[in-house]
C-alpha cells in the first residue's frame, strides 16, 4: 500500500493510495497509536494540501511548500 508522509514537528499525516488516512499528533500520541483523522477534518485537510504542494515542486519552490 503506497502512500505519501508529511511530517511537522508535532504532526504526522499519513495519505495512502487507498481512501485511507491517517493523522498522528505527536504532542499527545509520540507512539502514533491514535489516528485522529477524522476528528481533525480541517487540519488533516491543511496537512493535505500542503503534501499535494510537495507532490509537485522542485527547487526553491519546496522551501515555500514545506512553509519556510
Amino acid at each position: 500500500m503506497a502512500g505519501q508522509v508529511n511530517e511537522t514537528e508535532d504532526r504526522v499525516y499519513l495519505d495512502y493510495s487507498t481512501p485511507a488516512r491517517e493523522l498522528y499528533d505527536l504532542g499527545t500520541d509520540p507512539f502514533q497509536l491514535e489516528n485522529v483523522a477524522e476528528e481533525r477534518l480541517g487540519e488533516r485537510a491543511t496537512l493535505a494540501a500542503r503534501l499535494e504542494a510537495l507532490r509537485g515542486c522542485s527547487g526553491d519552490g519546496c522551501r515555500a511548500a514545506e512553509g519556510g
